[in-house]
């Protein structure tokens, strides 16, 4: 996570030097882009994912924490948008989202403590509707604002397995459906062929995705809540 933002830190900084640049033309880039009520594009992205969980320590009497390690992974999706102003714009962002989360297990052992990790993977197609506020274009340069939700559909869940075999093979499972709030900031560079922007999102889940099917991995565990922070390349024309 903490290298993410900083590569996330030093992209802005390097957008921001860019569009510093940009400011200087006399001549803005793409002049005619904002006449039109339709645009289209795609997006490259970068996330890091993790839970929001709520558990139980003394469900058993050796287990002494239960952590969640957030894992990177990566997004490609498209993007359709409706301008209705010079400020406001809807997005439809249908993506697909390869995520991992980290369950490390700590119990206590003799002469030290054992820890197991169960590695919860997750292939979303996702549906955001975003509404996007975007200040005033100056130059090649503006800055904006998004929020919205967005719904999910895990490809990678394991719902329906049958848990009734050896702990060391036991998963834990994941409901297929998710709903999340989501919200952002970004940056619209109009560059000479197509616009490209960079977008910092978090993705909030709402909904407890935890199926708890009473198998040992799963007893400790009362709730699971997905989140994701985003940082996505888009580029529209």
């Amino acid at each position: 996570m903490k290298k993410l933002l900083i590569i996330a830190f030093l992209v802005g900084i390097g957008s921001g030097l860019f569009a510093q640049k940009k400011f200087k033309q006399k001549n803005p880039n793409l002049p005619y882009f904002e006449q039109s009520k339709f645009h289209f594009g795609f997006l490259l992205a970068v996330n890091t994912s993790g839970f929001r969980m709520k558990y139980d320590l003394t469900t058993y009497d050796s287990l002494i924490s239960l952590t969640t390690a957030n894992q990177t992974g990566f997004n490609i999706g498209f993007l359709g948008s409706m301008r209705f102003n010079d400020h406001f714009t809807l997005r439809f962002l249908p993506t697909l989202s390869f995520a991992q989360r980290n369950l490390n297990y700590v119990f206590e052992g003799n002469p030290k403590n054992v820890t197991d990790t169960r590695i919860i993977e997750s292939t979303y197609v996702l549906f955001p509707f975003l509404v996007k506020f975007r200040s005033k274009r100056y130059n090649n340069f503006a800055t904006y604002l998004v929020a919205g939700g967005s719904f999910g559909l895990d490809l990678s869940s394991q719902f329906d397995v049958n848990n009734e075999v050896a702990i060391s093979k036991q998963v834990l499972k994941i409901s297929r459906q998710n709903y999340f709030a989501e919200f952002g900031i970004g940056t619209d560079l109009f560059l000479e062929y197509f616009k490209f922007a960079l977008e910092f999102k978090y993705s909030h889940g709402l909904n407890d995705a935890f199926i708890n099917d009473g198998s040992f991995w799963a007893k400790p565990i009362q709730e699971i809540k997905p989140g994701m922070f985003t940082v996505s390349l888009l580029f529209e024309g």
